[in-house]
């Protein structure tokens, strides 16, 4: 539910989501900070990180998934993210990877009688959609995105545009 609920409210991409760290005892390795109302994305040596926000059913989702996350074998791993089973990821630490993440909400949306494949950008595309279409600013967009250039604004208003302009058939 934590995952859905990340998404739900800002989309980011599931390498930065599979890529969250949870280290309450040192803030400079901690991603999760519930208190804000936000979870840091590391974009990568030399490049500054994302704040991407979570709204309040997030962060009560979170905060459920920490306390149970807590009584995990493998709970002193430093990734957010706790796999049943799965791989070990480097330094041997357990992690939910980009591609569990994918598999988890695949079958989520086959419970769910979802059509057609769920998978984490239908939720950026949902969340920009939604944004601009309640008058949103495309500025504050980007923030939530993570998006760098407003060229990925335009692109994805003239994209999302069209295909509406489509599905209304001709005048």
């Amino acid at each position: 539910m934590a995952i859905i609920r990340i998404l739900m409210d800002n989309g980011m991409r599931v390498s930065g989501l599979a890529g969250l760290r949870y280290r309450p005892d040192d803030e400079s390795q901690n991603d999760v900070r519930l208190e804000e109302g936000v979870l840091r994305i590391d974009r990568g040596v030399g490049r500054e990180a994302h704040l991407a926000p979570v709204g309040a059913q997030a962060v009560g989702a979170i905060d459920r998934y920490l306390r149970a996350r807590a009584r995990h074998p493998h709970a002193s791993s430093p990734w957010l993210w706790l796999p049943m089973r799965g791989v070990t990821a480097r330094g041997g630490e357990r992690r939910l990877t980009a591609s569990g993440i994918q598999q988890i909400l695949e079958r989520r949306g086959r419970e769910a009688g979802i059509a057609g494949r769920l998978h984490p950008h239908r939720f950026r595309y949902t969340v920009a959609e939604g944004h601009l279409a309640a008058g949103g600013d495309p500025l504050e967009l980007m923030r939530i995105t993570g998006w760098r250039s407003t060229e990925m604004v335009r692109r994805f208003v003239q994209t999302r545009g069209g295909e509406r302009e489509g599905e209304q058939g001709p005048a």
